[in-house]
Order: structure tokens, then C-alpha cells, then sequence
């Protein structure tokens, strides 16, 4: 399905407007940019975490969920990790490991990446910030992980 609309409205200067998009959620939020009335980047965060939200596809790989069609789920496998990194980074655990100690040790224990790299202290950082994680509560848990 394709949708285009044709704006002719006289309070905007120049040419017609057209928009041809796959969505009118998209259509509408292309329309407010190309009007000046909407930031693009505004706009394309408002969509992003809209999907986020939703638990749809948002960005590339994510380190702790895998996608089926146009949703996301738990990696149960990389979502244990994540605990356990954070586990390690806690500031209640004795001693504190820092972002490369935990990528370090990620590495010696054998656990990949998403896409199979090693890991580095800018990954680690980079996968626990995504407050997504959060989210897990939601799903059913495998047996092993009760």
C-alpha cells in the first residue's frame, strides 16, 4: 500500500506539496517537516521511540533481543549476560569492575557480541544504557530462567 498526498494550500509558498509514503503515521510526520512546522530529527525521534514503545523493530541489532517480523523479543541467553554485566558494574559489589574490565571479561568467558565481535568498553556502555531491558518483565521467561 502506498500513500501520497497532494497539499495545495495557498499560506505555503511555492510548489504543491506531495508526500508518497508506506504509512499515514509516516505521511502525516513527513508532511510537518517539509512544511518547516516539524524538525526532522524531532519527528524521526518521536517515530523511533513510538516503535521502541511498541516493541517493534527500531534500530539495527540490539544486544539482548532478536526480531521476528516487525516486533522484538528477549534473547534469553543475552539478556542473562546483561545481568551479568551489570551485576559486575554494581556499585554495591565488591570490587567495581569498570566498562573495559567487564568487556574483558565478557571476552575470556567466550560470549560474543550480537553480530559475534569481541567486546569493548563502548559496547558494554552502549548496551546498558538501552532502558529497553527493562522491558523483559513482559515476556514469558524460559523454564531455566526461573
Amino acid at each position: 500500500m502506498r500513500i501520497r498526498l497532494n497539499i495545495n494550500d495557498p499560506s505555503i509558498e511555492g510548489e504543491d506539496i506531495a508526500v508518497e509514503c508506506d504509512s499515514i503515521v509516516l505521511a502525516i510526520k513527513e508532511l510537518g517537516v517539509l512544511i518547516g512546522r516539524v524538525d526532522h530529527s524531532t519527528a524521526m525521534k518521536k517515530y523511533m521511540d513510538a516503535k521502541r514503545d511498541n516493541l517493534e523493530v527500531f534500530t539495527g541489532s540490539i544486544y539482548g533481543w532478536d526480531k521476528r517480523g516487525n516486533k522484538i523479543f528477549p534473547n534469553w541467553e543475552e539478556q542473562r549476560n546483561i545481568l551479568m554485566m551489570k551485576r559486575w558494574l554494581n556499585p554495591t559489589a565488591n570490587p567495581i569492575l569498570s566498562y573495559n574490565e567487564v568487556a574483558k571479561r565478557m571476552n575470556s568467558l567466550g560470549f560474543k557480541g550480537k553480530k559475534g565481535g569481541k567486546w569493548v568498553s563502548s559496547m558494554v556502555k552502549r548496551t546498558l544504557r538501552y532502558t529497553i531491558h527493562d522491558r523483559i518483565h513482559e515476556f514469558d521467561k524460559p523454564d531455566w530462567w526461573k
